[in-house]
């Protein structure tokens, strides 16, 4: 899977050196991704990201890197946390409309992984997301981004709840870049992540966008279940290309 990040390393430490010094700033805009042909074909080939039952999701659309989705379903009264992500990049076909030529998906597959996730934790990650989306302060506008990581967020846990918003992703301490880096951590976890590494990285966020926990955590820790559809791994994911910005020209990034 792409996107493996040594997260508490290399990444964070990048991350804390970028911030000193400079005053952090929130590009939040709202809505989903646009509804155009690369939207249909995200949706076409990774259908599992946007079935009715999918409460939180996270489209990571990165410059010169496969397309992923994070997210957590709602199966009965249970939930899982899901990671779905194609076997090449879908805009690398996608572009060829640029040039008047067709593109041709037939060889893409996807990779879909899941595994079950406590309902505490599903409303904890609910929460910091709701606090960061909802937040009009968190809103403006961007400029002109060249290449990067777009990162498209939605929840719908709650009863008539559809709130989703966008934002170009910067290592500056933004609030976007900690629900990114929740999301990066749901990805993991659904691969195996060990859920105390999980619910580390949710702490964080919750400190950070300044979200209360409303449950006290339970001493009984989830382990893997023959239902579970993959193994324990470490918590790594390859450095995206964070965003840039440019003052003349706009890029033709499948993020844009």
């Amino acid at each position: 899977m792409t996107l493996r990040i040594l997260f508490f390393a290399v990444w964070s430490a990048t991350t804390l050196v970028a911030a000193q010094g400079a005053p952090r700033k929130e590009y939040l805009q709202r809505g989903e991704h646009e509804r155009d042909t690369y939207d249909r074909a995200l949706r076409r080939l990774l259908p599992e990201a946007w079935r009715e039952d999918v409460v939180l999701r996270a489209v990571v659309i990165a410059s010169f890197q496969k397309e992923e989705v994070f997210g957590i379903r709602r199966v009965g009264n249970a939930y899982r946390a899901f990671s779905v992500c194609p076997t090449s990049q879908i805009w690398d076909q996608e572009v060829k409309r640029l040039s008047r030529k067709t593109p041709d998906f037939s060889k893409i597959r996807r990779i879909y992984k899941e595994r079950p996730l406590t309902s505490e934790l599903v409303e904890r990650i609910a929460s910091v997301w709701r606090a960061v989306i909802n937040n009009s302060a968190n809103y403006r506008d961007q400029g002109i981004v060249l290449d990067g990581t777009r990162v498209y967020f939605s929840v719908r846990a709650r009863p008539a709840e559809r709130i989703a918003a966008h934002a170009a992703i910067y290592a500056d301490g933004s609030l976007s870049l900690h629900l990114f880096r929740t999301a990066l951590a749901l990805g993991s976890f659904a691969e195996g992540l060990p859920e105390a590494e999980f619910e580390k990285e949710l702490r964080k966020a919750e400190k950070r966008v300044g979200v209360r926990p409303e449950h006290k955590r339970s001493n009984q820790s989830m382990k893997l279940t023959a239902g579970s559809l993959v193994a324990s791994l470490p918590f790594v994911r390859t450095l995206p290309v964070l965003a840039t910005r440019h003052p003349a020209r706009r890029s033709l990034s499948p993020s844009r």
